[in-house]
Protein backbone atom coordinates (compact mmCIF):
# COMPACT_ATOMS: atom_id res chain seq x y z
CA UNK A 1 0.00 0.00 0.00
CA UNK A 2 1.70 3.44 -1.17
CA UNK A 3 1.89 6.05 1.57
CA UNK A 4 -0.90 8.29 -0.43
CA UNK A 5 -3.33 5.69 0.06
CA UNK A 6 -2.30 4.78 3.96
CA UNK A 7 -2.67 8.73 4.23
CA UNK A 8 -5.98 8.86 2.56
CA UNK A 9 -7.19 6.00 4.81
CA UNK A 10 -5.94 7.45 7.88
CA UNK A 11 -8.11 10.59 7.00
CA UNK A 12 -11.56 8.96 5.76
CA UNK A 13 -11.31 7.39 9.35
CA UNK A 14 -11.19 10.39 11.10
CA UNK A 15 -14.28 12.12 9.47
CA UNK A 16 -15.68 9.10 9.94
CA UNK A 17 -14.84 9.50 13.92
CA UNK A 18 -12.67 6.42 13.77
CA UNK A 19 -15.49 4.01 12.30
CA UNK A 20 -14.74 0.68 13.70
CA UNK A 21 -14.01 -1.26 10.34
CA UNK A 22 -11.59 1.31 8.35
CA UNK A 23 -9.46 2.05 11.90
CA UNK A 24 -9.42 -1.98 12.41
CA UNK A 25 -8.47 -2.45 8.83
CA UNK A 26 -5.75 0.26 9.22
CA UNK A 27 -4.41 -0.77 12.48
CA UNK A 28 -4.51 -4.32 11.65
CA UNK A 29 -2.43 -3.49 8.85
CA UNK A 30 0.29 -1.85 10.20
CA UNK A 31 -0.10 -4.58 12.87
CA UNK A 32 1.51 -6.83 10.88
CA UNK A 33 4.28 -4.77 9.60
CA UNK A 34 5.35 -4.67 13.82
CA UNK A 35 6.11 -1.14 13.42
CA UNK A 36 6.51 1.43 16.39
CA UNK A 37 6.03 5.25 17.20
CA UNK A 38 8.58 7.83 16.65
CA UNK A 39 8.63 10.32 19.05
CA UNK A 40 7.84 13.73 17.04
CA UNK A 41 6.23 17.02 17.74
CA UNK A 42 4.31 19.79 16.27
CA UNK A 43 1.78 22.82 16.56
CA UNK A 44 -1.11 22.55 14.36
CA UNK A 45 -2.47 24.56 11.59
CA UNK A 46 -4.48 26.84 9.74
CA UNK A 47 -4.21 25.31 6.37
CA UNK A 48 -4.50 21.84 4.54
CA UNK A 49 -2.99 20.42 2.20
CA UNK A 50 -2.15 16.75 0.79
CA UNK A 51 1.56 16.36 1.21
CA UNK A 52 3.91 13.48 0.67
CA UNK A 53 7.88 12.91 1.43
CA UNK A 54 9.82 14.66 -0.79
CA UNK A 55 13.33 13.79 -2.14
CA UNK A 56 16.22 15.80 -3.92
CA UNK A 57 16.25 13.85 -6.89
CA UNK A 58 12.47 14.23 -7.47
CA UNK A 59 12.60 18.37 -6.44
CA UNK A 60 11.64 20.06 -9.73
CA UNK A 61 13.62 23.07 -10.36
CA UNK A 62 11.55 25.14 -12.76
CA UNK A 63 10.10 27.78 -10.65
CA UNK A 64 11.88 29.89 -8.05
CA UNK A 65 10.52 27.93 -4.96
CA UNK A 66 11.44 24.83 -6.77
CA UNK A 67 15.45 26.26 -6.86
CA UNK A 68 15.39 27.31 -3.57
CA UNK A 69 14.35 23.84 -2.36
CA UNK A 70 16.76 21.96 -4.36
CA UNK A 71 19.38 24.78 -2.69
CA UNK A 72 18.42 23.73 1.13
CA UNK A 73 17.55 20.38 0.55
CA UNK A 74 21.08 18.61 1.93
CA UNK A 75 22.00 21.10 4.39
CA UNK A 76 18.06 20.79 6.00
CA UNK A 77 17.37 16.88 5.49
CA UNK A 78 19.44 15.68 8.77
CA UNK A 79 17.32 17.82 10.64
CA UNK A 80 13.65 17.32 9.65
CA UNK A 81 11.72 16.25 6.87
CA UNK A 82 10.78 17.01 3.45
CA UNK A 83 7.32 16.94 1.75
CA UNK A 84 6.06 17.93 -1.03
CA UNK A 85 2.70 20.49 -0.67
CA UNK A 86 0.41 20.80 -3.26
CA UNK A 87 0.33 24.53 -2.31
CA UNK A 88 3.69 25.52 -2.34
CA UNK A 89 5.47 22.52 -3.34
CA UNK A 90 8.39 21.29 -1.29
CA UNK A 91 8.94 22.37 1.85
CA UNK A 92 10.28 21.30 5.54
CA UNK A 93 9.61 21.07 9.50
CA UNK A 94 11.94 20.19 12.08
CA UNK A 95 12.12 17.17 13.94
CA UNK A 96 12.61 17.52 18.02
CA UNK A 97 11.17 20.03 18.63
CA UNK A 98 8.81 20.49 21.77
CA UNK A 99 4.73 20.51 20.49
CA UNK A 100 4.81 23.99 21.72
CA UNK A 101 7.23 25.37 19.27
CA UNK A 102 6.75 28.29 16.89
CA UNK A 103 9.16 29.93 14.72
CA UNK A 104 11.37 32.58 15.73
CA UNK A 105 11.31 31.80 19.91
CA UNK A 106 14.70 30.25 20.30
CA UNK A 107 17.23 32.88 19.90
CA UNK A 108 17.01 36.85 20.57
CA UNK A 109 17.14 40.26 18.60
CA UNK A 110 19.84 42.92 17.73
CA UNK A 111 19.62 46.00 15.65
CA UNK A 112 21.82 46.75 13.04
CA UNK A 113 21.45 50.70 11.10
CA UNK A 114 21.91 49.04 7.08
CA UNK A 115 19.10 46.21 8.07
CA UNK A 116 17.42 46.69 11.24
CA UNK A 117 15.87 44.26 13.56
CA UNK A 118 17.70 41.03 12.93
CA UNK A 119 16.87 37.80 13.97
CA UNK A 120 20.01 35.26 15.35
CA UNK A 121 18.35 32.07 16.10
CA UNK A 122 19.67 29.66 18.33
CA UNK A 123 18.65 26.49 16.23
CA UNK A 124 21.53 24.42 14.17
CA UNK A 125 19.40 25.04 10.73
CA UNK A 126 18.12 28.92 12.23
CA UNK A 127 20.47 30.53 9.20
CA UNK A 128 18.49 29.18 6.26
CA UNK A 129 14.42 29.01 8.16
CA UNK A 130 15.08 32.24 9.96
CA UNK A 131 16.32 34.78 6.80
CA UNK A 132 14.89 32.49 3.67
CA UNK A 133 11.14 31.64 2.83
CA UNK A 134 8.34 31.77 4.90
CA UNK A 135 6.16 29.88 7.61
CA UNK A 136 2.62 27.99 7.18
CA UNK A 137 0.61 25.83 9.53
CA UNK A 138 -0.26 22.01 8.14
CA UNK A 139 -3.25 20.39 9.63
CA UNK A 140 -0.60 17.13 9.51
CA UNK A 141 2.63 18.76 9.89
CA UNK A 142 2.49 21.92 11.97
CA UNK A 143 4.72 24.34 11.39
CA UNK A 144 6.19 24.11 7.84
CA UNK A 145 8.51 26.38 6.09
CA UNK A 146 8.06 27.03 2.73
CA UNK A 147 11.69 27.45 1.01
CA UNK A 148 12.89 31.18 -0.71
CA UNK A 149 15.68 33.02 -2.55
CA UNK A 150 15.55 36.51 -0.72
CA UNK A 151 17.72 36.50 2.43
CA UNK A 152 15.84 39.48 4.75
CA UNK A 153 17.18 40.16 8.78
CA UNK A 154 13.55 38.47 9.74
CA UNK A 155 10.48 37.62 7.97
CA UNK A 156 7.91 38.38 10.64
CA UNK A 157 4.91 40.32 10.78
CA UNK A 158 4.99 42.94 13.90
CA UNK A 159 2.24 44.14 16.48
CA UNK A 160 2.65 46.81 18.78
CA UNK A 161 1.13 49.01 21.77
CA UNK A 162 0.05 49.56 25.23
CA UNK A 163 3.89 49.03 25.97
CA UNK A 164 4.28 45.48 24.30
CA UNK A 165 5.70 44.03 21.28
CA UNK A 166 4.96 40.96 18.66
CA UNK A 167 5.98 39.01 15.90
CA UNK A 168 4.59 35.65 14.21
CA UNK A 169 6.60 34.33 11.35
CA UNK A 170 5.13 35.64 8.13
CA UNK A 171 3.18 33.58 5.52
CA UNK A 172 3.94 32.59 1.94
CA UNK A 173 2.04 33.88 -1.06
CA UNK A 174 1.42 31.69 -3.53
CA UNK A 175 2.64 33.12 -6.88
CA UNK A 176 4.56 36.05 -5.73
CA UNK A 177 8.38 36.54 -5.62
CA UNK A 178 9.62 36.39 -2.03
CA UNK A 179 11.70 39.87 -3.02
CA UNK A 180 8.59 41.91 -3.46
CA UNK A 181 7.48 42.91 0.04
CA UNK A 182 4.90 44.95 -1.31
CA UNK A 183 2.97 41.77 -1.18
CA UNK A 184 3.50 40.62 2.59
CA UNK A 185 0.31 39.53 4.19
CA UNK A 186 -0.36 40.10 7.31
CA UNK A 187 -3.90 39.58 7.98
CA UNK A 188 -5.30 36.87 9.87
CA UNK A 189 -2.74 35.81 11.26
CA UNK A 190 -3.69 32.98 14.20
CA UNK A 191 -3.42 34.19 17.43
CA UNK A 192 -1.15 31.28 18.91
CA UNK A 193 1.30 32.34 16.11
CA UNK A 194 2.20 35.64 17.55
CA UNK A 195 5.57 36.23 20.54
CA UNK A 196 4.88 38.92 22.50
CA UNK A 197 6.98 40.64 25.29
CA UNK A 198 6.86 44.13 26.77
CA UNK A 199 8.90 46.53 24.87
CA UNK A 200 11.83 47.04 27.22
CA UNK A 201 12.84 43.48 27.05
CA UNK A 202 12.84 42.82 22.84
CA UNK A 203 16.54 43.32 22.10
CA UNK A 204 16.80 41.28 25.71
CA UNK A 205 19.74 38.53 25.69
CA UNK A 206 17.49 35.74 26.60
CA UNK A 207 14.23 37.19 25.16
CA UNK A 208 12.47 33.92 25.38
CA UNK A 209 12.56 33.57 28.66
CA UNK A 210 10.38 37.18 28.26
CA UNK A 211 7.59 35.96 26.30
CA UNK A 212 4.54 36.15 27.65
CA UNK A 213 2.26 32.76 27.78
CA UNK A 214 0.42 32.01 24.31
CA UNK A 215 -2.86 32.17 26.43
CA UNK A 216 -2.60 36.10 26.59
CA UNK A 217 -2.08 36.40 23.01
CA UNK A 218 -5.59 37.18 21.97
CA UNK A 219 -6.29 39.99 24.44
CA UNK A 220 -2.41 41.52 23.14
CA UNK A 221 -3.59 41.45 19.45
CA UNK A 222 -6.62 43.41 20.53
CA UNK A 223 -4.19 46.00 22.15
CA UNK A 224 -1.90 46.31 19.47
CA UNK A 225 -1.66 47.40 16.09
CA UNK A 226 0.12 45.86 12.61
CA UNK A 227 3.61 47.79 12.19
CA UNK A 228 5.03 45.35 9.70
CA UNK A 229 6.99 47.48 7.06
CA UNK A 230 9.69 46.15 4.86
CA UNK A 231 11.92 47.82 2.52
CA UNK A 232 14.55 47.37 -0.41
CA UNK A 233 17.29 49.63 -0.76
CA UNK A 234 20.29 48.66 -3.22
CA UNK A 235 18.82 45.18 -3.62
CA UNK A 236 19.36 44.62 0.59
CA UNK A 237 16.09 44.31 2.81
CA UNK A 238 15.39 46.39 5.63
CA UNK A 239 12.88 45.51 8.52
CA UNK A 240 11.51 48.75 10.57
CA UNK A 241 9.01 46.81 11.97
CA UNK A 242 9.66 48.32 15.50
CA UNK A 243 10.92 51.87 15.90
CA UNK A 244 14.46 51.45 17.98
CA UNK A 245 13.91 54.54 19.77
CA UNK A 246 10.23 53.26 21.39
CA UNK A 247 12.64 50.27 22.93
CA UNK A 248 15.55 51.86 24.12
CA UNK A 249 12.32 54.88 25.31
CA UNK A 250 10.85 51.43 27.32
CA UNK A 251 14.49 50.16 28.43
CA UNK A 252 15.55 53.66 29.56
CA UNK A 253 18.84 52.36 27.85
CA UNK A 254 20.88 53.06 24.51
CA UNK A 255 20.57 49.82 22.58
CA UNK A 256 23.98 48.55 21.12
CA UNK A 257 23.78 48.85 16.61
CA UNK A 258 25.75 45.71 15.69
CA UNK A 259 27.47 45.92 11.75
CA UNK A 260 26.61 42.85 9.82
CA UNK A 261 29.43 40.57 8.35
CA UNK A 262 29.32 37.35 6.14
CA UNK A 263 30.63 34.37 7.46
CA UNK A 264 31.16 31.16 4.80
CA UNK A 265 29.53 28.27 6.55
CA UNK A 266 25.78 27.26 7.00
CA UNK A 267 25.77 27.82 11.15
CA UNK A 268 23.98 30.33 13.63
CA UNK A 269 25.07 33.65 13.30
CA UNK A 270 27.21 34.68 15.90
CA UNK A 271 28.26 38.18 17.83
CA UNK A 272 31.89 38.99 17.69
CA UNK A 273 32.47 42.02 19.27
CA UNK A 274 30.61 44.70 17.60
CA UNK A 275 30.02 43.07 14.29
CA UNK A 276 27.10 39.63 14.07
CA UNK A 277 28.43 37.45 11.53
CA UNK A 278 25.55 35.68 9.39
CA UNK A 279 25.61 33.17 6.72
CA UNK A 280 23.59 34.45 3.46
CA UNK A 281 24.50 32.74 0.58
CA UNK A 282 23.17 33.73 -3.04
CA UNK A 283 20.33 31.12 -3.63
CA UNK A 284 20.67 29.23 -7.51
CA UNK A 285 19.90 25.69 -9.04
CA UNK A 286 22.44 23.31 -7.60
CA UNK A 287 25.59 22.28 -9.90
CA UNK A 288 23.81 18.49 -10.92
CA UNK A 289 27.34 17.39 -11.31
CA UNK A 290 28.17 17.69 -7.57
CA UNK A 291 27.93 15.42 -5.48
CA UNK A 292 24.83 15.31 -3.19
CA UNK A 293 24.76 14.29 0.62
CA UNK A 294 23.09 10.85 1.40
CA UNK A 295 19.82 11.06 2.07
CA UNK A 296 19.18 11.52 6.23
CA UNK A 297 18.59 8.67 7.74
CA UNK A 298 15.09 7.64 9.91
CA UNK A 299 15.52 7.03 13.35
CA UNK A 300 14.67 3.35 15.17
CA UNK A 301 11.11 4.36 16.49
CA UNK A 302 10.69 4.35 20.21
CA UNK A 303 7.65 4.37 21.73
CA UNK A 304 8.81 5.00 25.14
CA UNK A 305 10.51 8.37 24.29
CA UNK A 306 7.01 9.37 22.50
CA UNK A 307 5.09 8.03 25.94
CA UNK A 308 7.22 10.83 27.51
CA UNK A 309 6.70 13.37 24.77
CA UNK A 310 3.45 13.18 25.28
CA UNK A 311 4.08 13.65 29.63
CA UNK A 312 5.80 16.62 28.94
CA UNK A 313 3.10 17.84 26.26
CA UNK A 314 0.56 17.28 29.40
CA UNK A 315 2.29 18.62 32.00
CA UNK A 316 3.43 21.89 29.79
CA UNK A 317 -0.40 22.33 29.38
CA UNK A 318 -1.60 21.83 33.10
CA UNK A 319 1.64 24.61 34.04
CA UNK A 320 0.22 26.50 31.36
CA UNK A 321 -3.15 26.66 32.72
CA UNK A 322 -2.36 27.00 36.44
CA UNK A 323 0.30 29.99 35.75
CA UNK A 324 -3.07 31.24 33.72
CA UNK A 325 -5.48 31.23 36.60
CA UNK A 326 -2.92 32.20 39.17
CA UNK A 327 -2.45 35.52 36.86
CA UNK A 328 -6.22 36.21 35.85
CA UNK A 329 -7.39 36.07 39.70
CA UNK A 330 -4.31 38.65 40.43
CA UNK A 331 -5.66 41.01 37.55
CA UNK A 332 -9.55 40.52 39.05
CA UNK A 333 -8.13 41.47 42.65
CA UNK A 334 -6.82 44.77 41.16
CA UNK A 335 -9.71 46.29 38.98
CA UNK A 336 -12.91 47.96 40.73
CA UNK A 337 -15.98 49.00 38.96
CA UNK A 338 -18.33 46.92 37.87
CA UNK A 339 -17.93 47.71 34.08
CA UNK A 340 -14.39 47.42 34.24
CA UNK A 341 -14.28 43.58 35.87
CA UNK A 342 -17.19 42.80 33.43
CA UNK A 343 -14.72 43.78 30.56
CA UNK A 344 -12.07 42.15 32.12
CA UNK A 345 -13.90 38.98 32.99
CA UNK A 346 -14.69 38.66 29.08
CA UNK A 347 -11.39 39.06 28.06
CA UNK A 348 -10.11 36.18 30.61
CA UNK A 349 -12.97 33.82 29.06
CA UNK A 350 -12.09 34.19 25.69
CA UNK A 351 -8.27 33.57 27.08
CA UNK A 352 -9.75 30.34 28.49
CA UNK A 353 -11.15 29.20 25.36
CA UNK A 354 -8.56 30.11 23.26
CA UNK A 355 -5.80 28.10 25.90
CA UNK A 356 -8.07 24.85 25.53
CA UNK A 357 -8.60 25.26 21.67
CA UNK A 358 -4.67 25.73 21.81
CA UNK A 359 -4.06 22.31 23.90
CA UNK A 360 -6.58 20.59 21.88
CA UNK A 361 -4.56 21.55 18.67
CA UNK A 362 -1.29 20.47 20.18
CA UNK A 363 -2.44 17.08 20.94
CA UNK A 364 -4.06 16.36 17.85
CA UNK A 365 -1.06 17.57 15.95
CA UNK A 366 1.05 15.23 18.71
CA UNK A 367 -0.75 12.26 17.56
CA UNK A 368 -1.21 12.55 13.63
CA UNK A 369 2.58 13.67 13.23
CA UNK A 370 3.07 9.59 15.16
CA UNK A 371 0.78 8.02 12.60
CA UNK A 372 2.21 10.13 9.74
CA UNK A 373 5.71 8.92 10.85
CA UNK A 374 3.84 5.42 11.55
CA UNK A 375 3.38 5.98 7.55
CA UNK A 376 6.59 6.35 6.41
CA UNK A 377 8.52 3.99 8.22
CA UNK A 378 5.69 1.27 7.08
CA UNK A 379 6.36 2.19 3.29
CA UNK A 380 10.12 1.90 3.64
CA UNK A 381 10.20 -0.95 5.14
CA UNK A 382 10.49 -4.34 3.24
CA UNK A 383 7.24 -6.90 3.02
CA UNK A 384 7.37 -9.42 5.39
CA UNK A 385 5.35 -12.88 6.55
CA UNK A 386 3.62 -12.97 9.67
CA UNK A 387 6.39 -15.38 10.99
CA UNK A 388 9.28 -13.45 10.15
CA UNK A 389 7.78 -10.51 12.02
CA UNK A 390 7.36 -12.76 15.14
CA UNK A 391 10.52 -11.61 17.58
CA UNK A 392 12.77 -14.37 17.99
CA UNK A 393 12.62 -15.50 21.56
CA UNK A 394 16.44 -15.90 21.99
CA UNK A 395 16.86 -12.90 19.68
CA UNK A 396 16.69 -9.45 22.88
CA UNK A 397 17.36 -6.58 20.30
CA UNK A 398 14.91 -8.20 17.96
CA UNK A 399 12.29 -8.38 20.47
CA UNK A 400 13.10 -4.65 21.47
CA UNK A 401 11.88 -3.21 18.13
CA UNK A 402 8.77 -5.16 17.71
CA UNK A 403 5.31 -3.05 19.47
CA UNK A 404 1.85 -3.96 18.32
CA UNK A 405 -0.74 -1.15 17.86
CA UNK A 406 -3.37 -0.73 20.93
CA UNK A 407 -6.33 -0.41 20.53
CA UNK A 408 -6.14 3.32 21.70
CA UNK A 409 -5.46 4.43 18.71
CA UNK A 410 -8.86 3.86 17.74
CA UNK A 411 -10.51 6.15 20.51
CA UNK A 412 -11.34 9.62 20.42
CA UNK A 413 -8.39 12.35 20.08
CA UNK A 414 -8.63 13.36 23.97
CA UNK A 415 -8.81 9.64 25.34
CA UNK A 416 -5.47 8.79 22.95
CA UNK A 417 -2.60 8.11 24.77
CA UNK A 418 0.64 6.62 23.21
CA UNK A 419 1.14 3.29 23.10
CA UNK A 420 2.56 1.13 25.49
CA UNK A 421 5.94 -1.42 24.90
CA UNK A 422 4.59 -4.55 23.73
CA UNK A 423 5.21 -7.64 26.24
CA UNK A 424 7.64 -10.14 24.98
CA UNK A 425 6.50 -13.73 24.24
CA UNK A 426 6.66 -16.30 26.52
CA UNK A 427 8.86 -18.70 25.93
CA UNK A 428 7.89 -22.34 25.29
CA UNK A 429 10.10 -25.06 26.88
Amino acid sequence: MTCAHQSFSLKVAKRMRYGRAIAAAVVGMLGMLGIGCQQQSFNPSIATSMAMPASAKDTPTTSQGSVAAAFFHDPLAKYGQWVDTADFGPCWYPSDIPASWRPYTIGRWVYNDGCGWLWMGSEKWSWATDHYGRWVFFDSYGWVWVPGKQWSPAWVAWREGDDYVGWAPLPPVNGVDDSDVSKLRTSNLPAYAFSFVPKKFLADEKVKERIEPVTRNVTLIATTRDTTRYEIIDQRVIDRGVEIAQIEQALDDPIPRYHVVDQDAGRMAQIRGEDVAVYRPQVVEPDPTQQRLPPAVVPEVNPELMTLERQRLDEYHQQSREQMLVRQAHELSSVSGEKATSDLSAAQEQERVAFEDERQREIEALRRRQLEQRERLAVRMPPQSLEQSQPSANNEATQAKHYEIPPEWQLPRELMEPPPRRPPPSRRP
